[in-house]
Protein backbone atom coordinates (compact mmCIF):
# COMPACT_ATOMS: atom_id res chain seq x y z
CA UNK A 1 0.00 0.00 0.00
CA UNK A 2 1.12 3.57 -0.81
CA UNK A 3 1.06 6.17 1.64
CA UNK A 4 0.91 9.66 0.70
CA UNK A 5 1.99 12.95 2.30
CA UNK A 6 1.61 16.04 1.37
CA UNK A 7 3.80 18.82 3.04
CA UNK A 8 4.57 22.78 2.41
CA UNK A 9 7.45 24.06 5.15
CA UNK A 10 6.44 22.19 8.09
CA UNK A 11 9.82 20.13 8.26
CA UNK A 12 9.36 20.21 12.58
CA UNK A 13 5.88 18.49 11.97
CA UNK A 14 7.27 16.11 8.72
CA UNK A 15 10.57 14.54 10.18
CA UNK A 16 8.23 13.14 13.39
CA UNK A 17 5.19 11.87 10.69
CA UNK A 18 7.98 10.03 8.24
CA UNK A 19 9.38 8.59 11.24
CA UNK A 20 6.31 7.24 13.14
CA UNK A 21 5.36 5.96 9.32
CA UNK A 22 8.25 4.03 8.11
CA UNK A 23 8.52 2.82 11.78
CA UNK A 24 5.06 1.26 11.99
CA UNK A 25 3.81 -0.01 8.30
CA UNK A 26 5.59 -2.98 7.10
CA UNK A 27 8.85 -2.73 4.98
CA UNK A 28 6.76 -3.81 1.44
CA UNK A 29 4.61 -0.22 1.61
CA UNK A 30 5.43 2.89 0.33
CA UNK A 31 5.58 6.28 1.70
CA UNK A 32 5.37 9.45 -1.21
CA UNK A 33 5.79 12.70 -0.32
CA UNK A 34 4.69 15.34 -2.22
CA UNK A 35 6.39 18.31 -1.47
CA UNK A 36 5.05 21.83 -2.69
CA UNK A 37 7.80 23.91 -2.97
CA UNK A 38 8.92 23.89 0.45
CA UNK A 39 11.67 26.51 1.08
CA UNK A 40 12.32 25.83 4.40
CA UNK A 41 14.94 22.82 5.68
CA UNK A 42 12.09 20.44 4.06
CA UNK A 43 13.94 19.48 0.95
CA UNK A 44 17.34 18.50 2.47
CA UNK A 45 15.59 16.34 4.87
CA UNK A 46 13.92 14.76 2.09
CA UNK A 47 17.30 14.54 0.39
CA UNK A 48 18.63 12.97 3.35
CA UNK A 49 15.79 9.88 3.51
CA UNK A 50 16.48 9.18 0.39
CA UNK A 51 19.76 8.36 0.80
CA UNK A 52 18.68 6.08 3.87
CA UNK A 53 15.45 4.50 2.04
CA UNK A 54 15.07 3.04 -1.34
CA UNK A 55 12.26 4.06 -3.47
CA UNK A 56 10.79 0.99 -3.63
CA UNK A 57 10.10 2.64 -0.13
CA UNK A 58 10.18 6.07 0.49
CA UNK A 59 9.39 8.36 -2.92
CA UNK A 60 9.69 12.00 -3.34
CA UNK A 61 7.42 13.79 -6.00
CA UNK A 62 8.01 17.26 -6.34
CA UNK A 63 5.59 19.15 -8.16
CA UNK A 64 6.91 22.74 -10.30
CA UNK A 65 4.27 24.77 -8.09
CA UNK A 66 2.51 25.06 -5.22
CA UNK A 67 -0.89 23.71 -6.64
CA UNK A 68 -1.94 22.85 -2.57
CA UNK A 69 -2.68 19.89 -0.65
CA UNK A 70 -5.55 18.60 -3.02
CA UNK A 71 -3.87 18.61 -6.10
CA UNK A 72 -0.81 17.23 -4.39
CA UNK A 73 -2.84 14.38 -3.43
CA UNK A 74 -4.17 13.57 -6.49
CA UNK A 75 -0.69 13.55 -8.07
CA UNK A 76 0.00 11.21 -5.21
CA UNK A 77 -2.96 8.99 -6.07
CA UNK A 78 -1.83 9.18 -9.83
CA UNK A 79 1.48 7.66 -9.14
CA UNK A 80 0.53 5.11 -7.42
CA UNK A 81 -2.05 4.03 -9.82
CA UNK A 82 0.98 4.18 -12.61
CA UNK A 83 2.69 1.68 -10.34
CA UNK A 84 0.07 -0.55 -10.04
CA UNK A 85 -0.28 -0.53 -6.48
CA UNK A 86 -2.76 -1.87 -3.99
CA UNK A 87 -6.44 -1.88 -3.59
CA UNK A 88 -5.93 0.96 -1.09
CA UNK A 89 -4.39 4.02 -0.74
CA UNK A 90 -3.80 5.96 2.55
CA UNK A 91 -3.28 9.96 2.40
CA UNK A 92 -2.37 12.06 5.46
CA UNK A 93 -0.93 15.50 6.06
CA UNK A 94 2.05 16.42 7.34
CA UNK A 95 1.06 16.85 11.02
CA UNK A 96 -0.09 13.87 12.12
CA UNK A 97 1.82 11.18 14.40
CA UNK A 98 1.18 7.63 13.67
CA UNK A 99 0.94 4.51 16.43
CA UNK A 100 1.47 0.77 15.93
CA UNK A 101 -1.07 -1.25 14.18
CA UNK A 102 -3.46 1.87 12.72
CA UNK A 103 -3.16 0.54 9.38
CA UNK A 104 -4.54 -2.74 10.79
CA UNK A 105 -7.80 -0.90 12.39
CA UNK A 106 -8.13 0.52 9.11
CA UNK A 107 -8.30 -2.23 7.00
CA UNK A 108 -10.32 -4.63 9.38
CA UNK A 109 -12.83 -1.83 9.00
CA UNK A 110 -12.91 -2.06 5.68
CA UNK A 111 -13.35 -5.75 5.63
CA UNK A 112 -16.11 -5.08 7.81
CA UNK A 113 -18.20 -3.22 4.94
CA UNK A 114 -17.91 -3.83 1.29
CA UNK A 115 -19.27 -0.11 0.43
CA UNK A 116 -16.91 2.07 3.00
CA UNK A 117 -15.12 4.04 0.92
CA UNK A 118 -12.78 6.12 3.23
CA UNK A 119 -12.19 5.15 6.98
CA UNK A 120 -10.52 8.29 8.80
CA UNK A 121 -7.86 7.25 11.71
CA UNK A 122 -8.62 10.42 13.01
CA UNK A 123 -11.42 11.39 14.93
CA UNK A 124 -12.70 15.04 14.57
CA UNK A 125 -15.00 15.52 17.16
CA UNK A 126 -16.27 18.55 15.97
CA UNK A 127 -18.23 17.22 13.25
CA UNK A 128 -21.48 14.98 14.37
CA UNK A 129 -21.76 11.64 13.59
CA UNK A 130 -24.56 9.68 11.38
CA UNK A 131 -24.54 6.23 13.39
CA UNK A 132 -22.22 3.88 15.77
CA UNK A 133 -21.42 0.73 14.67
CA UNK A 134 -19.67 -1.39 17.85
CA UNK A 135 -17.44 -4.09 15.58
CA UNK A 136 -15.61 -5.59 18.82
CA UNK A 137 -14.93 -4.43 22.38
CA UNK A 138 -12.37 -1.79 21.29
CA UNK A 139 -13.21 -1.08 17.62
CA UNK A 140 -16.17 1.44 17.12
CA UNK A 141 -16.93 2.70 13.12
CA UNK A 142 -18.51 5.96 13.36
CA UNK A 143 -19.92 6.65 9.87
CA UNK A 144 -20.42 10.35 9.03
CA UNK A 145 -21.82 12.13 5.99
CA UNK A 146 -18.46 14.35 5.86
CA UNK A 147 -15.29 14.06 7.82
CA UNK A 148 -11.49 16.18 7.54
CA UNK A 149 -10.11 13.52 6.86
CA UNK A 150 -6.28 14.68 7.15
CA UNK A 151 -5.43 10.19 7.68
CA UNK A 152 -7.50 8.44 6.12
CA UNK A 153 -7.25 5.32 4.35
CA UNK A 154 -9.14 5.42 0.80
CA UNK A 155 -10.46 2.42 -1.32
CA UNK A 156 -8.87 3.61 -5.00
CA UNK A 157 -12.11 2.53 -6.44
CA UNK A 158 -13.90 5.30 -4.63
CA UNK A 159 -11.52 7.71 -5.38
CA UNK A 160 -11.19 7.08 -9.28
CA UNK A 161 -14.89 7.08 -9.03
CA UNK A 162 -15.33 10.70 -7.76
CA UNK A 163 -12.27 11.45 -10.00
CA UNK A 164 -10.09 12.83 -6.87
CA UNK A 165 -10.16 16.08 -5.21
CA UNK A 166 -11.69 18.97 -7.09
CA UNK A 167 -9.67 21.44 -8.68
CA UNK A 168 -11.86 24.35 -7.17
CA UNK A 169 -12.71 25.30 -3.66
CA UNK A 170 -10.16 26.72 -0.97
CA UNK A 171 -6.36 25.61 0.10
CA UNK A 172 -6.25 24.08 3.47
CA UNK A 173 -8.81 22.07 4.65
CA UNK A 174 -11.37 23.43 2.63
CA UNK A 175 -10.79 20.76 0.19
CA UNK A 176 -12.01 18.12 1.95
CA UNK A 177 -15.59 18.74 2.36
CA UNK A 178 -16.53 18.69 -1.64
CA UNK A 179 -14.24 15.02 -1.94
CA UNK A 180 -16.62 13.52 1.13
CA UNK A 181 -19.86 14.79 -0.56
CA UNK A 182 -19.15 13.80 -4.09
CA UNK A 183 -18.28 10.54 -2.15
CA UNK A 184 -21.36 10.00 -0.10
CA UNK A 185 -23.49 11.06 -3.90
CA UNK A 186 -21.82 7.93 -5.42
CA UNK A 187 -22.82 5.53 -2.91
CA UNK A 188 -19.79 5.47 -1.00
CA UNK A 189 -20.07 5.15 2.85
CA UNK A 190 -17.25 7.21 5.29
CA UNK A 191 -16.46 6.26 8.68
CA UNK A 192 -13.96 6.80 11.61
CA UNK A 193 -11.98 3.57 13.07
CA UNK A 194 -12.25 4.32 16.98
CA UNK A 195 -10.26 1.88 18.79
CA UNK A 196 -9.61 1.76 22.68
CA UNK A 197 -6.72 3.76 21.98
CA UNK A 198 -5.83 6.74 19.89
CA UNK A 199 -4.61 5.37 15.98
CA UNK A 200 -3.01 8.89 15.60
CA UNK A 201 -1.98 12.09 17.12
CA UNK A 202 -2.60 15.24 15.50
CA UNK A 203 0.65 17.58 16.28
CA UNK A 204 -0.45 21.11 15.90
CA UNK A 205 -4.06 20.75 16.99
CA UNK A 206 -3.11 22.65 20.36
CA UNK A 207 -1.98 25.79 18.29
CA UNK A 208 -3.22 25.51 15.08
CA UNK A 209 -2.12 28.03 13.18
CA UNK A 210 -5.19 28.49 11.26
CA UNK A 211 -7.02 28.73 14.60
CA UNK A 212 -4.39 31.28 15.77
CA UNK A 213 -4.46 33.77 12.31
CA UNK A 214 -0.39 32.74 12.54
CA UNK A 215 -0.36 30.71 8.94
CA UNK A 216 1.45 33.80 7.48
CA UNK A 217 4.02 33.52 9.92
CA UNK A 218 4.62 29.63 8.24
CA UNK A 219 4.06 30.62 5.01
CA UNK A 220 5.44 34.10 4.17
CA UNK A 221 1.90 35.26 2.82
CA UNK A 222 1.25 38.09 4.54
CA UNK A 223 -2.52 38.15 2.84
CA UNK A 224 -3.43 34.10 2.98
CA UNK A 225 -6.00 34.95 5.79
CA UNK A 226 -7.52 38.09 3.87
CA UNK A 227 -7.51 36.11 0.44
CA UNK A 228 -8.91 32.60 1.85
CA UNK A 229 -11.80 34.19 3.83
CA UNK A 230 -12.88 35.76 0.38
CA UNK A 231 -12.14 32.75 -1.87
CA UNK A 232 -9.76 34.34 -3.80
CA UNK A 233 -6.68 31.69 -3.03
CA UNK A 234 -8.28 27.97 -5.43
CA UNK A 235 -6.49 24.36 -4.34
CA UNK A 236 -5.94 23.96 -8.81
CA UNK A 237 -4.36 27.58 -8.75
CA UNK A 238 -0.59 28.11 -8.97
CA UNK A 239 -0.55 29.15 -4.92
CA UNK A 240 3.12 29.27 -5.25
CA UNK A 241 3.40 33.12 -6.45
CA UNK A 242 1.82 34.03 -3.46
CA UNK A 243 4.52 32.72 -1.32
CA UNK A 244 7.71 34.69 -0.64
CA UNK A 245 10.89 32.86 -1.00
CA UNK A 246 9.64 30.91 -4.18
CA UNK A 247 11.15 32.33 -7.27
Amino acid sequence: MDIVVVTFNRVRYLQKCIASLLDTTPGMDRVIVVDNCSFDETPAFLQEQQKLFPSERFLVLQPENNLGCGMGRNIGFERSQKDNRDEFIFLSDDDFFFYSGWWEICLEAFGQDARLGLVSAYDDHRIGKLSVVQVRPGLILKYRGVLAHGASMIRKKAFRDVGGYPVTGRVMGFFASPFCQRLTATGWRLCIAKADRNLVEHMDLPRNPMCLREYHKITGYDDFQRDAKKGLINVGDDVGRYFKGIK
